[in-house]
């Protein structure tokens, strides 16, 4: 009998306890707060950055992004001298905003600003006289900066230089440049660097008139420091980009956008010494990091960093008593070097 009693007992402390099983299978509703995790996808960044970025004529196994290394010296012309000045004052001073140097007073111009009366007219003129300092006579970046009519265009001239500093390598008339080193390119590094070394940028007064002077300053700014493809696309998230696009639903972006300052600071902290692809990821990484703090559920969209839009018009400068403050620039453009 004692052992009888000892086995039930036993059996009576391993039963499961049915009021606790329905305790902890059916908690009292309120117990937790929701949990709410909001994420974002990749796929939208890498989206802007392949809208955005080209690896030039060597391609995206061989080729790299491009960036200024030396001082950016803007021109502006073809306007009244006090609206060029102002105009130039205020894309360098964007510039300086993203933490790259521009050329003191009285520098040598390496960028061309140019308010064309006749934006067509002028790209043709210039495509055909510069086809190979600027093109390398290649007709399908001819092609693209003639065609269609758009209200800014640009063209980057770029050349092969050494990673430690040594001058441009440049074959013949090209402007893209040999591949020539001190020392050979390797499958981890490369011993030379795509960089910038002119641009011209041309502005129809017409398209632009109704756009906001600061709007149009920064646009101006955004593609004269990227080696951009001719027709960028930002996949649909926010960018100054977007000024000259009627199909926008957003609002006309005041300045750049937090996406904007944070792919250039990702291109202007790259490695030089890599291949597009590499580099390509590092602006990624760049990016994420730039906007952790800002970009909460991927749709991020305020300019210079405080959400500013504008949806008045503008023009380049106010006018004087509404006289045109544009003429036929001066030809032909000549840049340092």
């Amino acid at each position: 009998m004692r052992l009888v009693w000892i086995v039930m007992t036993m059996l009576a402390v391993l039963a499961p306890n049915p009021a606790w099983s329905l305790e902890v299978q059916d908690p009292e509703p309120g117990v937790l707060d929701d949990v709410t995790v909001t994420g974002r996808d990749p796929r939208r960044m890498r989206a802007y950055i392949d809208g955005l970025t080209t690896p030039g004529p060597h391609g995206a196994i061989e080729g790299q992004i491009a960036r200024w290394d030396d001082p950016v010296c803007i021109r502006v012309i073809g306007g009244w001298h006090a609206v060029n000045v102002a105009l130039a004052d205020r894309i360098s001073e964007v510039v300086r905003s993203l933490n790259i140097q521009t050329g003191d007073e009285g520098c040598r111009p390496n960028v061309m600003v140019v308010i064309a009366e006749n934006p067509d007219g002028f790209a043709h003129v210039f495509a055909d006289r510069y086809r190979s300092r600027f093109f390398d006579n290649r007709r399908a970046e001819i092609d693209a900066f003639l065609t269609p009519p758009r209200a800014i265009r640009w063209q980057h001239r770029t050349g092969t230089g050494a990673i430690d500093g040594s001058p441009l390598i440049e074959a013949g008339v090209g402007g893209r440049g040999g591949e020539a080193a001190a020392l050979p390119n390797t499958r981890l590094r490369r011993s030379t660097a795509d960089k910038i070394t002119r641009a011209v940028i041309v502005i129809d007064p017409e398209r632009v008139s109704r756009v906001p002077t600061a709007s149009l300053v920064s646009y101006v700014a955004f593609a004269l420091l990227i080696d951009l493809k001719p027709f960028p696309d930002a996949a649909g998230n926010p960018s100054i980009l977007d000024l000259f696009d009627e199909g926008a639903e957003s609002p006309v972006p005041a300045g750049l956008t937090a996406w904007d300052r944070a792919f250039v600071e990702g291109v202007y902290a790259m490695s030089a010494d890599q291949r597009f692809g590499v580099q390509q990821n590092q602006i990624e990484r760049s990016m994420r990091r730039s906007l952790a703090g800002v970009i909460q559920d991927g749709s991020a969209d305020d300019a210079d960093g405080g959400g500013q839009t504008s949806s008045g018009g503008g023009g380049l400068v106010p006018s004087v008593a509404g006289t045109a403050i544009w003429a036929a620039p001066d030809f032909p453009v000549r840049l340092a070097g």
